[in-house]
C-alpha cells in the first residue's frame, strides 16, 4: 500500500538526517567511502561558494534509494530570520513556513495529522526535523533563535572541507566543480557542487548560480550489519537572489486560514474613537469608493459615495445621528433630503442596542465581535500597496446575518496596520501612530434559491484606506441644516470683540458650540444632539471683529428620540429684552481670554476674508457664571469601526438597499423624475416628513 504524502514526506526527511547526521550502532568498526584529509584546496584555488542571504530556489531532489523524485522551491531570507519550504509529491503540495521572529513553524496542509494547518514552536528544542534540517536553529539571546546560515541545507560554508577540480560539466552546462568528503561514525558521502554564471553559461543571475548538487555515499543499517548505497541529485531549475527573490507575502500563511495553536503575539494597536478617511472597498464584481468621518464619542458618522446606477448618477452622502436614532439621506445632484430613523436593519454602521433601550453606534470591540472565543492572532509583516504593515488576523465561528436574508459564515479577516513611525499624511492631519491601512475578509454565504435551494458560494472583499487621520472630525461635517425645513431653526447672529487677538477658527467653532450647549443645559433646554447647532460662519467684520451665524434647529419630526422644547423657544429666552449690541448670557473662550459675544441680530454684512488663523491648541471654554465646561458630553473611549469595513460585502448589500429606498422615496414623493427633471440649483429643498408607516417599500418584490 502506497504511503500517505504526509508519511512519506517524512520519511524522506529522516532519511536525510540519518544520512548527515549518523545513527549509532552495534557493528564492527566502519570503512568509509572516502577520506577527508584529502579534499583540501590548493594554493590558489576558489573557495566553495557561500549562497546569498536572500534567495529562492527551485530545483528537484531525486532520492535513489527511496525511488522518489519530488519537486520542492525554498525561500531562504536570513536578513529577515524566516523560511519556507514548499514540496509536490503526487500533484499535492504542502508548504511549511517557518519564521524565526514569532518563533513558530507553520505546515499546510499537514498531511500527517489531516489537519489543514498545524504549529510548532521555534526553539532550540524543537523537535520539527523538517525546520532543524532545512533551515537549521541558531540559538540566540534572551531565548531567542535565528535561521542558520544559507547553506546550511546542503552543508556549504559549515566547516566541511572542499577541494576545487576545475570546470566540468553537467547537465550540458559547463559549471566550477568543488567535491567534499564527510565521514560519520557509520555513514560517510561524497558532495559534488556545480556552480556556473555568466562567463560560462547565459544565466538569469549574477554571480555564481547552482545548477547541480549530486550526493554519493553509504549508510551502514541501525538495526543490521547491512551497507545502504546513498545516491541523491538536486537539481536547480530556478534560482534568484536578493531582496525581491524573497517578496514579504510568501511568508505569511493565506488569507482565510487559521492555524490553530498560534502563538498570540502583540494586540491590535491602539485606535482613536474618531478618524477621517476615504476608503476603496472591492469585492468580485464591483470596487466603491467613500470618503467617511466617524465620531464614536458624539455617535455621528458620515458618509459620500459617488454612485452610477441605471436610476441615478451623482454624488450622495449619508449622515447618521445616533444621539436621536435618525438618518439623513442627502441627494446632491437633485439637492433632495431623505429623513429617517435608524434601525438595526438600515444601520449603515454597525449599530448596538444598549441597556437604556436606544441604538448606539458601535465601537471597536463590538464590531470585531471580539469574544473569548475569537481573538486577533498577529500573523507578521508583510507589503501591502507597497509599504511595509503589521498583519493580524482573526476567525469567528458565529454568523452574520444580512438584510438580504443571507448569512455568512466561516468568517476570516485580516487587518494590516502601518508600522510605528511611518509616517501617513493627510489633509485632515498627519500621524506616525500605527493606523489601518487594509483589510482582508473572506467567507461562505449561505441563501436560500427562489426554489428552496440552498445556495453556497465563497465571498470576499479588499478594503484599503487613504489618507486615514485619527484627528477628529469638525462637527460641521455633519452639517443637516440643508434637510430641515425653514420653520425648523432659527437664525443667531453675534459679534464677537477680539480686542485685535487672533483666534484659531477651529477652535473658536468649537468653543462656540460648547458655550451654547452648556446654556441650553443651564436654562434647562438640553440639547439632544450636537447637530442642534450648525452652519457656524465665521467671518472678519468691517470692525475687525468677528461676526458669526449659526442655526439653532429642532430635531426632525422622524427622531425616536424627540426634544420637549423648540428652536424659537431657545431663542426667544437667550435673547428676550435684548437689542442690537447688548451682551448674550454666555462666554466664549478666544485665545488667553474670555469674551462675551454680541447679540447682531441686523448685522448681516460680512466680508469675504476669513479671521487670522493662530496656530495653537485649542484653548479651554469659559462659560459664566459657572467653571469651565466642555460643552459636550464624551463618550467612553473606543476604538476604530472596522467591521462594516473588513466586511465589503455587507457594505454592497447595505448601499444597495439605501439606493432602492433613495429612489422609490424621491419617485414616491413626486420631488423628481430620473428621466426627464433637471438637476435643481439654490438651496437644498426638504422633503415632507415621512412617518414611519409612509417609509417605501424594500423588499425584494420591488
Amino acid at each position: 500500500m502506497l504511503m500517505a504524502q504526509g508519511q512519506f514526506i517524512t520519511a524522506v526527511m529522516l532519511q536525510f538526517l540519518l544520512v548527515y547526521t549518523g545513527v549509532s550502532a552495534d557493528h564492527d568498526e566502519y570503512t568509509s567511502v572516502c577520506d577527508e584529509s584529502d579534499y583540501t584546496l590548493s594554493d590558489g584555488d576558489p573557495p566553495l561558494p557561500r549562497l546569498p542571504d536572500q534567495y529562492y530556489l527551485a530545483a528537484e531532489a531525486t532520492i535513489k534509494e527511496l525511488n522518489l523524485s519530488i519537486f520542492v522551491t525554498e525561500y531562504l531570507d536570513e536578513i529577515g530570520n524566516r523560511g519556507r519550504l514548499d514540496s509536490t509529491f503526487r500533484g499535492q503540495k504542502t508548504s511549511s513556513i517557518s519564521n524565526y521572529n514569532l518563533r513558530e513553524t507553520f505546515v499546510f496542509p499537514n498531511r500527517r495529522t489531516g489537519e489543514d494547518c498545524t504549529v510548532s514552536l521555534l526553539t532550540t528544542n524543537t523537535t520539527n526535523p523538517l525546520t532543524r534540517f532545512v533551515f537549521g536553529i541558531v540559538p540566540g539571546d534572551n531565548n531567542t533563535v535565528h535561521i542558520g546560515p544559507p547553506s546550511y541545507f546542503f552543508l556549504i560554508d559549515n566547516g566541511t572541507s572542499a577541494r576545487y577540480l576545475g570546470i566540468n560539466e553537467t547537465r550540458a552546462v559547463p559549471s566550477y566543480h568543488w567535491q567534499s568528503c564527510t565521514v560519520n561514525e557509520n555513514s560517510s558521502w561524497i558532495i559534488d557542487y556545480y556552480f556556473t554564471d555568466a562567463s560560462l553559461w547565459m544565466t538569469s543571475e549574477p554571480g555564481l548560480v547552482p545548477v547541480t548538487i549530486e550526493l554519493f555515499g553509504e549508510r551502514l543499517y541501525p538495526t543490521s550489519e547491512d551497507i545502504i548505497e546513498l545516491e541523491h541529485h538536486y537539481t536547480f531549475v530556478d534560482f534568484r537572489s536578493g531582496p525581491e527573490s524573497v517578496p514579504d507575502d510568501v511568508f505569511m500563511v493565506p488569507t482565510g486560514l487559521i492555524c490553530s495553536g498560534r502563538i498570540t503575539g502583540p494586540p491590535i494597536p491602539a485606535l482613536p474613537s474618531f478618524f477621517t478617511t476615504g476608503i476603496e472597498i472591492v469585492t468580485s464584481d464591483k470596487a466603491w469608493n467613500f470618503q467617511e468621518f466617524y465620531d464614536f464619542d458624539h455617535q455621528l458618522f458620515r458618509y459620500d459615495v459617488f454612485v452610477s446606477v441605471p436610476e441615478y448618477t451623482g454624488s450622495f452622502s449619508g449622515i447618521q445621528d445616533f444621539n436621536i436614532e435618525t438618518q439623513y439621506y442627502i441627494n446632491h445632484l437633485y439637492e433632495t433630503c431623505y429623513v429617517s430613523p435608524i434601525t438595526l436593519e438600515n444601520s449603515y454602521f454597525d449599530a448596538t442596542n444598549g441597556s437604556d433601550g436606544r441604538l448606539h453606534l458601535n465601537g471597536l470591540r463590538e464590531l470585531l465581535y471580539a469574544t473569548d472565543d475569537r481573538n486577533f492572532v498577529y500573523e507578521g509583516v508583510t507589503t501591502a500597496r507597497g509599504l511595509l504593515v503589521d498583519v493580524w488576523i482573526a476567525q469567528s465561528p458565529g454568523e452574520f446575518p444580512l438584510t438580504n436574508g443571507s448569512t455568512i459564515v466561516n468568517v476570516t479577516y485580516q487587518i494590516y496596520f502601518t508600522r510605528p513611525g511611518q509616517q501617513v499624511v493627510s489633509v485632515t492631519g498627519n500621524t506616525t501612530d500605527s493606523t489601518i491601512w487594509q483589510t482582508t475578509f473572506t467567507g461562505t454565504s449561505v441563501s436560500m434559491g427562489d426554489d428552496g435551494s440552498e445556495i453556497i458560494e465563497e465571498v470576499s472583499s479588499t478594503a484599503n484606506f487613504y489618507s486615514f487621520s485619527p484627528s477628529e472630525p469638525l462637527l460641521d461635517v455633519y452639517d443637516i441644516s440643508t434637510c430641515l425645513a425653514q420653520s425648523e431653526f432659527v437664525r443667531l447672529s453675534m459679534l464677537i470683540p477680539t480686542g485685535g487677538r487672533l483666534a484659531n477658527v477651529t477652535s473658536l467653532k468649537q468653543n462656540i458650540r460648547a458655550a451654547i450647549t452648556e446654556y441650553a443645559r443651564q436654562v434647562g433646554m438640553p440639547f439632544r444632539t450636537p447637530l442642534q447647532i450648525s452652519s457656524i460662519q465665521v467671518r472678519t467684520a468691517e470692525s475687525n471683529d468677528i461676526m458669526v451665524h449659526l442655526h439653532i434647529a429642532n430635531i426632525s419630526r422622524n427622531a425616536t428620540t424627540q426634544w420637549q422644547y423648540s428652536a424659537q423657544d431657545l431663542f426667544d429666552g437667550m435673547t428676550n429684552g435684548l437689542k442690537d449690541g447688548d451682551q448674550l448670557p454666555f462666554a466664549i473662550s478666544i485665545s488667553d481670554m474670555t469674551v462675551y459675544p454680541l447679540y447682531a441680530p441686523n448685522n448681516n454684512t460680512v466680508t469675504n476674508v476669513s479671521i487670522q488663523v493662530e496656530p495653537t491648541s485649542s484653548s479651554s471654554i469659559q462659560v459664566e457664571p459657572t467653571s469651565s465646561s466642555s460643552g459636550l458630553s464624551a463618550g467612553a473611549t473606543a476604538g476604530i469601526s472596522i467591521a462594516t469595513f473588513i466586511i465589503g460585502i455587507i457594505i454592497g448589500t447595505v448601499l444597495g438597499l439605501l439606493l432602492c429606498l433613495c429612489c422609490q422615496t424621491f419617485n414616491k414623493t413626486g420631488s423628481f423624475s430620473v428621466s426627464s427633471q433637471k438637476p435643481k440649483t439654490g438651496i437644498y429643498k426638504r422633503q415632507v416628513d415621512v412617518i414611519e408607516t409612509d417609509l417605501p417599500n424594500i423588499s425584494s418584490d420591488n
